[in-house]
């Protein structure tokens, strides 16, 4: 259901929330759209504003905002000191995401404000439950909260659960297959004005040069991190060490160019919400409705299908059935079952490739055979590693510093990445990416030397950046 989410309020930090704001944020939002306990929404007053932060996201400020309503003077009492005091009145919640102005991401917030005010609108969603947005703005988001908690045992269950996320995944993407593409002029005009990302997914905002000029000079530290009890066998760490050295001097611009701009000339692109993991699905049990809740639209947008499928191969932990059933652990696995791996990816493509009609499901087959897949799913789990390479050392000083500013251990974040560095690894060991991929033509020599050049002008490791752009 769309809201009014237009209302002109400057809305900056926690503190702007006030009982004032959050009366006339309500009364715009739910007004000739409530029901329930919402249908008296222009006389409802906010008299009590709770703010608690939910130690979510890296890149913004999240925090629960509960409300304590009142619907008329008999909700109220006013006692000798003239404070007003709500009477037995249900509490409402929202969820509040803010820009943090140590680390401004204006693009993001503009993308995902598009995405809940117009965008969402123009797709076929109909796999998926979105939160209500309340309010959007340059630097504010706030929406309606899920009543299920997204915590260690959601995340739980959205691994055990995985089969049911591909298969969502797949079904989005099949729904909305060539967007942005293959469209006439006026239908593409239409899409290109939804304001979301031109190139979506995490990463995607790194360039051709930097990967190449990054990844040859970095890519050692994720390597050295392997250590025997960490790999158990899983890992060729000398097969890696090799991959990696004759990477290092390919053309990574080929390798991009093939993940961002041949696979769209083939027509292989779809809408992809760009951060797809397990942790952004939210379960609700109590409702009759089974679909999974999807949040965190910041970086969605028309890109490779096949990108988004290796991100989520990559962040998201799979393990064997087996050990699902037999365990209640909230910690990440290490590494990947990788017969598991390879059944979902069958489960994919067989759910991309038979959700919607005959014609439509031919249309993808026609430019997505499954030996397309294959080799491009290669390239795309080492696009992935590289953007994992080029971003390891910002992503840990950014986690490090944003989390002790809010008064938290960044430790268990700082765990997750090492997990995910392993992940990466590990596929590029594997048959998924040995057996399939192709290298990119090497580096000329000026190429080379051009490179080495670039990196004496900066003066710097690499550890540090003025930016961070995702």
């Amino acid at each position: 259901m769309k809201r009014n989410t237009n209302v002109e309020l400057d809305l900056k930090c926690p503190d702007d929330l006030t009982p004032e704001c959050m009366t006339e944020l309500w009364r715009q939002a739910y007004n000739g759209n409530g029901s329930g306990d919402n249908s008296n929404a222009s006389t409802t007053t906010i008299h009590r504003v709770s703010i608690t932060p939910m130690n979510e996201g890296v890149l913004s400020r999240v925090v629960t905002v509960e409300l304590g309503t009142a619907t008329s003077q008999n909700d109220t009492s006013c006692d000798k000191r003239g404070v007003v005091h709500v009477k037995n009145v249900p509490a409402f919640t929202w969820v509040a995401k803010f820009q943090r102005p140590s680390l401004p991401q204006p693009d993001m917030f503009a993308v995902e404000s598009a995405f809940y005010t117009r965008a969402q609108f123009h797709l076929d969603l109909s796999s998926i439950r979105i939160p209500v947005a309340i309010h959007c703005s340059p630097h504010c988001i706030i929406l309606e909260k899920i009543q299920a908690t997204k915590n260690d045992n959601n995340t739980t269950k959205a691994r055990i659960r995985i089969e049911q996320l591909v298969v969502t995944m797949a079904t989005v993407h099949a729904s909305n297959w060539g967007f942005q593409n293959n469209h006439n002029d006026n239908e593409s005009t239409r899409k290109n004005e939804l304001g979301l990302s031109p190139r979506a997914g995490i990463g995607a905002a790194l360039n051709s040069l930097e990967k190449e000029r990054t990844f040859g000079k970095f890519w050692s530290r994720l390597v050295d991190t392997l250590e025997e009890e960490d790999i158990s066998g899983a890992i060729d760490k000398n097969r890696v060490q090799m991959f990696c050295q004759a990477l290092e001097n390919q053309r990574l611009r080929d390798l991009h160019n093939r993940v961002y701009d041949q696979s769209r000339k083939r027509g292989i692109q779809t809408f992809i919400h760009g951060d797809l993991h397990a942790g952004n699905f939210i379960w609700d049990d109590d409702d009759d409705d089974t679909r999974p809740w999807l949040v965190d639209w910041a970086t969605c947008g028309p890109g490779n299908p096949i990108a988004e499928l290796s991100f989520f191969l990559t962040v998201t932990s799979i393990i064997s059935k087996e050990k699902e059933e037999a365990t209640t652990m909230s910690d990440e696995p290490s590494l990947q079952d990788m017969p598991r791996v390879k059944e979902l990816i069958d489960l994919y493509y067989d759910t991309l490739t038979s959700t919607k009609s005959a014609s439509h499901s031919e249309r993808i087959q026609k430019s997505l055979p499954r030996n397309v897949l294959d080799e491009m799913l290669a390239d795309c789990l080492v696009n992935q590693f590289v953007i994992l390479v080029c971003y390891d050392q910002v992503s840990r000083q950014l986690v490090q510093t944003v989390l002790k500013e809010d008064g938290l251990d960044p430790s268990k974040l700082l765990r997750h990445f090492d997990r995910v560095n392993r992940i990466s690894l590990q596929y590029m060991s594997s048959p998924l990416v040995q057996d399939h991929f192709q290298y990119p033509s090497a580096k000329s020599p000026a190429e080379i030397k051009e490179q080495a050049t670039w990196w004496q002008q900066q003066g710097t490791d690499g550890t540090t950046t003025g930016s961070f752009q995702i």
